[in-house]
């Protein structure tokens, strides 16, 4: 068997055309001989080493002493590496099978999905609740620091802020034992009624969220939500899913361009939505059990999701959003846990 190609000399890009070819040493083994330029350098025949034929892709010998050797597939070739058991052509299999590549990225997709529905929840489940208490807090007064760029003072009176702390105070030793100690933060944005959880079990009401409110009990039902949040740490999980999820995306991808980030940043929120919404729900449902503990009423909640309902704002499609559809949160708070 002779195969032409081109030889490198070592750790030169410069090639010649050459030959290879397989010949009889002097105590009657077999060798492989290089032929270029019109010289012959002869190798025992276990020290070639041959790269996996992928398709149409020409096969790369490796000689010992640092040579290359490039040739192009033939069936004479293939033949005898197959004989000489070198590779398995499981790859080269693959590559000339459609249905093969086809069944392969089917159970990729299938392997990505399970892991990101039933895998990723589980390990940032347990490494949120895994984390020291001080870095939760660290990351909470972090979040609260880069808020207070964009938040106003609260203009409520301290005497209103006193009263929804002392009330939320009296909540939570008849409810389920928090895993941090709750902070109450009073923040103002004109035309945002909003309440949400922090990291490290920090809680910010913001002005408008109190002022739409009809009573007190409406707007502790939206607190029992955000608790229901910090109970089962949403927060940090989240945090700790959508790291993981920036690290696949960046290692698939294999660059940092600003493309790519865009592109990536873009495909990370949405399969983060998901996980988002039930993490909403569970903590609707906290927020149900809890206002039937307190009050032996959960109604208030469904009536707080209406007045939330009426803020005015843009309405984002479902599966843009992070939260359950609110007519469907409506419902669902009227049903007794």
């Amino acid at each position: 068997m002779q195969l032409s190609g081109h030889a490198f000399a070592p750790r030169s890009s410069q090639r010649c055309e050459a030959f290879f070819h397989l010949e009889q040493n002097e105590v009657g083994s077999q060798q492989w001989v290089l032929a270029l330029e019109g010289q012959r350098f002869c190798y025992p025949l276990q020290d070639v080493e041959f790269s996996a034929p992928v398709g149409n892709m020409p096969i790369r010998l490796q000689l010992p002493d640092g040579r290359m050797f490039i040739t192009q597939r033939t069936s004479e070739l293939d033949k005898w590496l197959k004989s000489q058991q070198r590779w398995t052509l499981k790859l080269d299999w693959l590559e000339r099978h459609w249905i093969a590549w086809l069944s392969s990225g089917i159970l990729c997709l299938v392997l990505l999905v399970s892991g990101y529905h039933y895998a990723l929840p589980w390990v940032g489940s347990k490494t949120a609740q895994a984390l020291p208490e001080r870095w939760s807090l660290l990351i909470g007064d972090q979040v609260l620091d880069t808020l207070d760029h964009i938040y106003q003072p609260s203009q409520l009176s301290m005497d209103q802020q006193n009263a929804i702390r002392s009330r939320v105070a009296g909540y939570l030793e008849k409810l389920p034992v928090m895993p941090f100690s709750i902070e109450i933060e009073f923040r103002s944005s004109p035309g945002e009624s909003n309440a949400f959880a922090l990291p490290g079990g920090k809680m910010v009401i913001l002005d408008d969220l109190v002022a739409m409110m009809e009573n007190p009990r409406q707007l502790d039902a939206i607190i029992m939500h955000e608790l229901g949040h910090i109970y089962h740490r949403h927060m940090l999980t989240r945090l700790v899913q959508s790291s993981i999820i920036s690290v696949a995306v960046a290692v698939m991808t294999g660059e940092a361009s600003g493309v790519i980030d865009n592109m990536a940043g873009v495909g990370v929120f949405l399969l983060a939505n998901q996980q988002s919404r039930r993490n909403e729900q569970q903590a609707d449902a906290f927020a149900r059990q809890a206002m039937m503990r307190l009050f032996d009423d959960h109604q208030a909640l469904a009536k707080a999701f209406e007045r939330l309902k009426q803020q005015p704002g843009l309405e984002l499609p479902q599966w843009l959003s992070t939260h359950p559809d609110i007519e469907q949160r409506i419902r669902d708070a009227q049903i007794s846990p």
